[in-house]
């Protein structure tokens, strides 16, 4: 079976579409090594990860909260026939817990890396 595979394989390489991925594959590749913003990505994970991660938790709770605060004002503001149909309450249900997460988060990190379910992610 493998040999079948095997001679597909070159078969697809050396077609027109085959070098086709194979460039497309390669100019990606080449991109992302010199890439401004994945440069700016990867300076931003180092970043990231010298800070504690209550912080980043709290962070990013806030951003949360703030956005689902904002989108009913969005949403207001939208024609009717592209308005998400979520109610209100959702938008202030999601705040008051982003609000909650971001005020407990050094509790819920401690919480998370003592879990089970931390520890299988890991």
């Amino acid at each position: 079976m493998r040999h079948e595979f095997d001679a597909v394989r070159a078969s697809f390489a050396s077609s027109w579409p085959g070098t086709f991925v194979a460039a497309l594959t390669q100019a990606a590749q080449s991109a992302l090594r010199t890439s401004a913003t994945v440069a700016a990505a990867r300076s931003m994970a180092r970043t990231m990860k010298a800070i504690p991660t209550g912080s980043v938790i709290r962070t990013f709770a806030i951003a949360i909260a703030i956005a689902a605060a904002v989108q009913p004002v969005l949403i207001a503001v939208m024609p009717a026939t592209v308005a998400p149909a979520m109610p209100r309450p959702v938008f202030v249900i999601v705040a008051i817990f982003a609000g909650l997460i971001a005020w407990q988060a050094e509790a819920i990190h401690r919480a998370w890396s003592t879990s089970t379910l931390g520890r299988l992610m890991r």
